[in-house]
Parts: structure tokens; C-alpha cells; sequence
């Protein structure tokens, strides 16, 4: 269902991955991420991003556990990525329109392996702002 949400979504340019340099750790309270229209949150008690790799490789599964995803289609096709611990917390408060700083602390509360690095690494590898913009 996500995957065909994030397919018709509506289109936004995604910034350039170097301008998510201004995100540095004195500075997140004063930023908000805007997130590409296509994004999609998946949370399960399930491993939904290994069952989704496996069924496109036929390959077995060989882990069980819970995993969240982020399912979103920055460009032409639709990506699905596993999320890092705390991830789902994190990015959900930054479609709420949390500054990064504030979604950070929602995530940590989440999930106590939450890094702040590791999920902006996500942000930037999927392509998936579209924005940043002062916090009010």
C-alpha cells in the first residue's frame, strides 16, 4: 500500500545532498527537514523490509524481527530502505513538523540505539528532502 502511495504521489525536487550540511548537531534546534510528498512510513512487529528484499531475490530470510521502513519515490522509482533504531520516531516527528533537534529527543525516547548520524545518513542517502527551513 505504501509503495503504491509513494508511486502516485505528487513530485518535488529533492535538495542536493550537500546542502543538508547545515544540519550540524549546535544547530538542529533551529531547523525543520520538509520531507518529499512520496514519503511513507512503515512500522512493523514484522520484518517488512527483509521480506520485501527477499521476495525480489527469492533468497531465504534468515532474520525475524521487528524493522520500520521508509518507503518513498524521491525520483522515478519507488526506493523501500530499512530504518535504523529509532528511525520510524524520528522521521514521523519530522513530517509533523518538529525541528530536527526536538524529533532527535522523540527518537532517543524511542529507542535507545537511536544516532542522530546514522538517521541523517538516511535522510541524504534517499534523497528524500525537499526542504529546510528555519523553526519557528
Amino acid at each position: 500500500m505504501a509503495r503504491t502511495r509513494a508511486r502516485h504521489a505528487a513530485d518535488a525536487q529533492p535538495i542536493a545532498a550537500a546542502a543538508l550540511s547545515v544540519l550540524q548537531p549546535e544547530r538542529l534546534s533551529g531547523l525543520r527537514v520538509v520531507l518529499h510528498p512520496s514519503v511513507y512510513l512503515v512500522q512493523s512487529r514484522f520484518p517488512v523490509v527483509t521480506i520485501w528484499e527477499s521476495s525480489q531475490t527469492c533468497a531465504m530470510i534468515d532474520r525475524w524481527g521487528c524493522e520500520a521502513a521508509l518507503v518513498a519515490r524521491p525520483f522515478f522509482e519507488v526506493e523501500v530502505r530499512r530504518l535504523p533504531p529509532g528511525g520510524y520516531a524520528f522521521l514521523r516527528a519530522l513530517a509533523e513538523g518538529q525541528n530536527v533537534a526536538t524529533a532527535a529527543a522523540v527518537a532517543k525516547d524511542a529507542a535507545s540505539k537511536f544516532e542522530v548520524c546514522s538517521n541523517l545518513i538516511v535522510l541524504r542517502d534517499a534523497n528524500v528532502v525537499v526542504a529546510i527551513q528555519e523553526a519557528a
